[in-house]
């Protein structure tokens, strides 16, 4: 194997199966956000006292990570429908 086959192999494109890396991170992320909302909601309904700025902090964090990678998985399809 030459050393340009060998570097093709290495940093070439993926094919389009690796879009779905995307697509099941932003799935685990979003149950993620779900469960923290729930526990969340549940912890103020039971009259805990509860920290504005934490919850943000605490919502923001699995959202972000869900949108990130929804964001990625819609990149990487929409540049293989060329």
């Amino acid at each position: 194997m030459n050393s340009v086959n060998m570097l093709h192999s290495l940093f070439g494109p993926l094919d389009a199966s690796y879009c779905n890396y995307f697509y099941y991170m932003s799935v685990f992320f979003f149950a993620i956000l779900c469960f923290t909302a729930f526990n969340l909601a549940r912890k103020i309904l039971s009259g805990k006292k509860v920290a504005v700025q934490e919850t943000v902090i605490v919502l923001l964090q699995p959202f972000l990570l869900y949108f990130i990678n929804r964001l990625y998985f819609s990149m990487c399809v929409g540049s293989l429908r060329n």
